[in-house]
């Protein structure tokens, strides 16, 4: 009767980590670009709690972005930012997925 709303786990847990992994490093990306006066283009406020909070959450995951932000050396900025996340996003989906598929 319920073999209808039977899952494939294995799809379900590889596509939950990917999502985990792009919306941690893609809300860190942006905490971290908005965090700097010359690229906040979304006009945070960054005495607000929620700015606070996100920011210091995603913060481990994204310290080579602030290295790269910091040192401003860069003349295009956004895509070596793009390219490295890329990357991050890629490790972080493995590392989430391992956790979720290991055996209890």
């Amino acid at each position: 009767m319920f073999n209808i709303w039977k899952v494939d786990w294995k799809m379900s847990k590889r596509t939950i980590s990917f999502i985990l992994s792009f919306i941690w490093i893609g809300l860190g990306t942006l905490m971290q670009i908005s965090s700097y006066p010359r690229h906040n283009f979304l006009n945070f406020d960054y005495n607000s709690l929620i700015f606070n909070s996100l920011y210091f959450i995603t913060f481990p995951s994204n310290i080579l972005v602030f290295v790269l932000l910091f040192a401003e050396k860069l003349e295009n900025i956004y895509l070596v930012l793009i390219g490295l996340q890329s990357i991050k996003i890629f490790i972080y989906w493995w590392i989430i997925y391992q956790i979720l598929n290991r055996k209890k």
